[in-house]
């Protein structure tokens, strides 16, 4: 049921990871120090030690609550179940026996829908780059190492007088 308004729909959106900003002190994520972290599994960042634990929607609801920002209870519900039931928090308002209790909107599910497929194409766009480095890299690499050869064909789109210079420059076949 469509029952919010696309301004709700795109704070929802635009608002539900921000607690990993961090707090108003210290950063969520910070520079990963472990040389093996970063070498073996490619973790330039790690989560803040000193923050204290909140799931990162409790962070962004209490970031903006600090701020004095108020929220629809539709911007609640869609921020709140964006990460769906990979969210423990997040089961009840999923699986509730009791129709009373259902959700009685589809924010969420399309908030969830999107943070899904957003997360699925950047992870995509990274795996392709990262072909895209590895490939240049080894036909640079093979370039690199193959013997010069010079070759001194013309184009086969050169005319017949472009030919004849060609030829006088640097001799017949």
């Amino acid at each position: 049921m469509i029952n919010f308004t696309d301004e709700e729909l795109i704070f929802a959106a635009m608002h539900h990871d921000l607690g990993k900003v961090g707090d108003l002190d210290k950063d969520y994520y910070i520079p990963q120090d472990s040389e093996w972290h970063r070498k073996n599994r490619g973790e330039i960042f790690k989560h803040n030690p000193d923050l204290q634990y909140m799931t990162v929607t409790d962070r962004a609801i209490f970031l903006l609550n600090h701020f004095g920002i108020k929220m629809s209870q539709w911007e609640y519900i869609g921020l709140k179940l964006t990460d769906g039931m990979y969210e423990e928090g997040n089961k009840t308002y999923y699986m509730s026996y009791n129709p009373d209790w259902s959700l009685k909107s589809n924010i969420a599910y399309i908030l969830h829908q999107a943070d899904m497929m957003a997360t699925h194409i950047e992870f995509d766009e990274w795996n392709r780059a990262d072909e895209e480095f590895n490939t240049n890299l080894t036909t640079n690499m093979k370039k690199a190492v193959e013997p010069k050869t010079e070759t001194k064909q013309p184009s086969p789109k050169l005319s017949e007088k472009s030919q004849t210079l060609f030829d006088e420059l640097f001799g017949e076949k």
